[in-house]
């Protein structure tokens, strides 16, 4: 149809009756230690990946280099068969 990831952005009403929601994934949590790195991927990462699995790809690389970790994450979705979108952005923490 075309019009799908400019409906997600800004939330085209009519492609919300066929079930295109513009809502994102929020979690909200207590942080009892400051956190090491956020990550923001686009949705190709977390179609393959659990939270908790993209974070042990990135911690494996992160005292090598921030990009490092990035890269190695975009690469374990793909290769664990990403066919979307797999931009990865990671946040490393002082």
């Amino acid at each position: 149809m075309g019009k799908l990831a400019v409906s997600r952005a800004l939330g085209d009403l009519e492609l919300q009756k066929c079930g295109v929601t513009p809502e994102p994934y929020v979690s909200a949590f207590d942080l009892t230690e400051p956190p090491e790195f956020m990550i923001l991927a686009c949705d190709g990462v977390w179609d393959v990946l659990s939270d908790e699995a993209a974070c042990n790809v990135v911690a494996s690389e992160l005292e090598r280099d921030l990009t490092a970790s990035a890269l190695k994450l975009r690469d374990v979705a793909y290769l664990l068969g990403s066919e979307d979108n797999i931009s990865t952005i990671l946040l490393k923490f002082k």
